[in-house]
């Protein structure tokens, strides 16, 4: 499949790894799922993933705290529907 340019959509650690392991470019990982940890956030921050799927505004702060201690990370949050987006 990454010979065809494919990307994957993963909803755990283990399923980021196992991607990661497979060869798949990590830009070109989506993280979704609802739960993720401390650890999950952290270890696809520091692959520099695409993207995150934040599921909740617990988890957006959790992704910015990270991102911003390890600096290894930019990240968009877009608030909907009555809120501006920011980027940082």
């Amino acid at each position: 499949m990454k010979n065809l340019g494919a990307g994957a959509d993963v909803v755990s650690i283990g399923e980021l790894q196992l991607a990661l392991k497979a060869g798949m470019a990590s830009k070109k990982i989506v993280f979704s799922g609802v739960g993720k940890t401390r650890e999950e956030l952290t270890y696809a921050i520091s692959k520099k993933i695409l993207l995150i799927n934040a599921e909740s505004e617990n988890e957006v702060g959790e992704i910015i705290k990270i991102a911003k201690k390890t600096k290894k990370s930019n990240y968009w949050i877009e608030n909907k529907p009555k809120h501006k987006c920011q980027y940082y």
